[in-house]
């Protein structure tokens, strides 16, 4: 169908010539020596003009984005067939359940979980969706096409219509313009992740309670099976303030208000369907005297509703009480500016309240499958959503709460030069200031426009949680956290503008949940102390009352690599929360990581259940909340039956991890890992921090100039000017990605394997390896992630690139650098997993990669070309082509991204 297309849009030259490339790529992916220049495919490309390199670079594209749709939808088949033939989908609760009730888990400990289980997926604005909004929804009915096409008992007129119907999408696709012309504002990212969550999100969660609720009582048929709101959902976008100008306080404001719109609309139209369903006349059966007295009440506070309904519906007091509540919730908007808050929802309690009654006169009167299934879905949904639909986290760098508090300080001439003291000086000027200093609920004017905005997000959160609810915001992530000061200063904020209070025994309450974030390596190996010196602090301390005494900690997965490398990141991490973990137990508080995790591996992505399996056991908890960033929204949450997929393996191996025994790691591999890290560390520092020209190297063999032009975010591509240092993790690994050289993902592995070095004096050394690979669950993932990193690089796509590298004496030694660390790492791997080939122990995605490269390799190739030959006008001033050449670079990025499923 594709090749009809193109033949129509572009003729019949442009199909041949899509072909040639298509098959040249292939012969020299089969045929050529792994070493062996790609000739036929590199003249095949020189002989293109700029329009025809466009046109191809989107053929191929195009061609990725259906292919993806298509292998989507097989997956959801063959688990289908799995579920048919086995009773149960592998990794689902059922299937976990199951499996841990055979073992012998007892009810008191899987009741224990259930009473305080909490999962929170996080939708994230981050920039590595590369997909316009308009090439999304067209791609989202291709899927739909896809499956009405598989229905049984089409007749032929109705496959040709189908036929047609795709053959017209597939057109108007081509004809989108993949590059958006403008950057989004966080209100429009707001939009997009509203879409998700609406559309996806808030009718799959009751299936998701109800499945998990039957499949508690088959694993303990005595226990407990009340879940409570375990399953939340949470955003970032228009709360993530973190080096993003864009995003003020007047944008966290709007984008709370779009969101309980959002929400309160999808109440509507579910009262709207119960109305619908629930036609009980009480000339055929009785209702409760609760409910008759409930609809009174709501007559009195609302006359003119309560008259409309009594006459639109006089027989029917389900109607009639289901049409007052959509009045109800009409007026919650508007509750705090009419004056006449008893006709609206004060808080999602009541509403609630209003949906029990019902629930319980249907049960005592005959209606108990209605009660259960229609009423329970939206009692579910209004516990999980309230009136906010997803809570909205505020995240904001430490340095810009310490320039506030220096001017704050000053001005209240509690301290005059606080950002040059020591961290023990600042810790009692902080505690000082919190028991003394007054709130101020105003405005407060006179401060740099920096510490306006500041101190304003702390006014707006107050508002907001006046008029939403605490749930609504409550959640302040501070970015580069190192000492316990970067937590007092946001507490002394929040305590000077009237967001929490200060009692009379010098404790704080108030709704605010301050969150650290560890990030760099540094950082995370002090993690530990920092939340156990907090934990002893009393103004601290008290605040986690209402959070039922659970400690929130963020650790970072992007710039801990960015910083250290894969090896040393993973494993930082890995000890940073094993620290945590005891840091709270010791305090005798409940532990919530959350994991700022990317789609990319080099950011913390790979297979979700393989990555919760590796946690140490006691850092989970029954507690898991993670970042769903860009491209991930899109895979994991356009299409519904792929959204039930992910979040029930999801819930499956937290309980799994949770309930499980912890793996007796062996004390010699804990000293072997920091070994291997160490050496991997020195590997990757050398690389990136100690190899002269590797910044000149990194600047012009990958696209990353153009990549951080790609209009796909508000977000900027740097924290600030400068160097590696200042890039986003997003775009570091963008960049290495679209090389195929993808260092982020596995470079210093083979380094700190140390197999090579060891092989001599040590012979015992891959045994233990081995054994480690086989008996620790982490050590198995961070090398199954490395295998996984390792196959989707290209050793001589990444050659290509390092052509664009003037200096041949830099282009020949950093490339030199990483071919070496890939054959050790290859070998390295292939020792430890004793396979005979990366990825063996799984085909499918060997497979899948090998089949998609010789479809890369034309993108590649064009880029490479292009990248060329726009530096090379960039450097004539003047030249028009510019633009020209950088819209047709953005257009192989965006195809590339598609071919390889992969961004940052």
């Amino acid at each position: 169908m594709l090749g009809t297309v193109l033949e129509e849009q572009g003729g019949p030259q442009l199909l041949r010539t899509v072909e040639a490339i298509r098959r040249a790529a292939i012969v020299e992916r089969t045929h050529a020596a792994a070493d062996s220049p790609r000739s036929h495919l590199a003249a095949a490309v020189a002989e293109l003009d700029g329009r025809q390199l466009v046109d191809i670079a989107r053929a191929f594209t195009t061609y990725f984005h259906l292919i993806n749709t298509a292998e989507e939808r097989q997956r959801l088949l063959r688990l289908r067939i799995h579920e048919l033939h086995e009773g149960r989908r592998p990794g689902s609760p059922a299937d976990v359940l199951a499996k841990l009730a055979a073992d012998g888990l007892g009810n008191e400990a899987l009741a224990d979980l259930i009473g305080h289980l909490h999962i929170q997926p996080v939708f994230t604005a981050h920039p590595s969706e590369v997909r316009r909004r308009s090439i999304i929804t067209h791609l989202i009915r291709v899927r739909e096409l896809l499956i009405q096409r598989r229905a049984s008992g089409l007749t032929p007129a109705e496959r040709d219509a189908l036929d047609e119907s795709m053959l017209r999408v597939i057109g108007v696709l081509w004809q989108t313009d993949e590059i958006p012309a403008s950057r989004p504002t966080p209100e429009e990212e707001v939009s997009h992740g509203l879409f998700y969550l609406r559309s996806t999100v808030y009718p799959l969660l009751p299936l998701l309670y109800r499945e998990l609720e039957r499949d508690v009582r088959a694993a303990s048929p005595d226990g407990a099976t009340d879940l409570g709101a375990f399953l939340r959902f949470g955003s970032w976008i228009g709360g993530d303030r973190d080096g993003n100008p864009y995003v003020t306080h007047d944008v966290t404001r709007r984008v709370l208000l779009l969101q309980r719109d959002a929400v309160l609309g999808a109440y509507q139209d579910d009262l709207a369907e119960l109305m619908d369903a629930l036609s009980q006349s009480t000339r055929r059966v009785p209702v409760s005297s609760e409910l008759i007295a409930s609809i009174e009440r709501d007559c009195t506070e609302m006359a003119a509703e309560g008259e409309a309904a009594r006459q639109q519906f006089p027989f029917e007091p389900y109607r009639q009480k289901l049409s007052l509540m959509r009045a109800r919730l009409s007026h919650v908007a508007a509750a705090e500016s009419d004056g006449n808050p008893q006709r609206s929802y004060a808080s999602p309690s009541y509403l609630l309240d209003d949906l029990q009654l019902i629930r319980q006169a249907l049960i005592e009167h005959g209606g108990r499958r209605q009660a259960e299934t229609q009423v329970d879905d939206l009692e579910r949904r209004v516990r999980a959503f309230g009136f906010h639909l997803a809570a909205l986290d505020i995240r904001q760098i430490s340095r810009v709460h310490e320039a506030a508090v220096a001017e704050l300080l000053a001005r209240a001439d509690i301290a005059h030069s606080y950002d040059t003291l020591v961290e023990a000086d600042r810790r009692d000027v902080l505690l000082r200031a919190l028991a003394t200093l007054e709130a101020d609920t105003t405005l407060l004017d006179g401060y740099s426009e920096e510490t306006q905005e500041a101190l304003q997000l702390f006014h707006t959160i107050r508002e907001m949680q006046a008029v939403l609810g605490p749930e609504a915001c409550h959640t302040y992530i501070i970015s580069d956290t190192e000492e316990v000061s970067d937590v007092l200063e946001v507490l002394l904020l929040a305590r000077a503008t009237g967001l929490v209070r200060l009692n009379a025994e010098g404790t704080l309450t108030g709704a605010l949940r301050t969150v650290p974030l560890f990030e760099r390596v540094e950082s995370l190996h002090n993690a530990g102390r920092v939340v156990d010196e907090l934990l002893h602090m009393p103004v601290h301390r008290s605040l986690l009352v209402q959070w039922n005494d659970v400690q929130e900690v963020m650790v970072g997965y992007s710039d801990s690599n960015k910083d250290g490398g894969y090896v040393t990141a993973s494993w930082e991490l890995y000890r940073a929360k094993r620290q945590l973990a005891e840091s709270c137990s010791r305090h005798g508080v409940g532990l919530m990581l959350f994991h700022g995790r990317g789609g990319a591996i080099g950011r913390g992505g790979g297979p979700t259940v393989g990555a919760i399996a590796a946690e140490p056991p006691q850092a989970i908890g029954g507690r898991f909340k993670v970042t769903e960033q860009g491209e991930v929204i899109h895979a994991r949450y356009a299409n519904p039956d792929i959204a039930h997929r992910h979040l029930e393996q999801l819930i499956g191996a937290v309980l799994s991890t949770s309930l499980t025994p912890e793996v007796e790691v062996v004390p010699a591999w804990l000293a072997i890992m920091d070994e291997v890290s160490e050496q991997a560390h020195a590997a990757y520092r050398t690389l990136v921090a100690g190899a002269e020209g590797f910044l000149d190297y990194f600047l012009q063999s990958t696209p990353i100039g153009e990549i951080s032009e790609l209009r796909t975010s508000s977000r900027p591509a740097r924290r600030a000017a400068g160097n590696v240092e200042t890039l986003r993790a997003i775009p570091w690994v963008f960049s290495w990605t679209q090389s195929r050289a993808n260092i982020p993902g596995w470079y210093g592995v083979g380094t700190g394997l140390g197999l090579e070095t060891f092989r001599n004096d040590d012979p015992d050394r891959l045994r233990e390896l081995q054994s480690m690979y086989r008996g620790w669950p982490f050590f198995r993932s961070l090398l199954d992630n490395a295998q996984i990193s390792l196959a989707i690089a290209d050793m001589r796509i990444a050659a290509l690139y390092a052509d664009l590298v003037e200096d041949e004496q830099v282009r020949e030694r950093i490339l030199g650098m990483i071919l070496a660390e890939y054959r050790r790492t290859q070998q390295g791997l292939l020792a430890v997993t004793g396979q005979p080939e990366l990825l063996s122990n799984v085909p499918v995605l060997r497979d899948s990669i090998a089949l998609r490269n010789p479809y890369l390799d034309p993108l590649h190739a064009i880029q490479v070309r292009l990248l060329r030959e726009m530096r090379a006008a960039v450097s004539r001033e003047g030249d028009s082509k510019v633009d020209e050449l950088r819209y047709a670079v953005q257009h192989t990025i965006s195809g590339i991204a598609a071919g390889l499923q992969s961004t940052g």
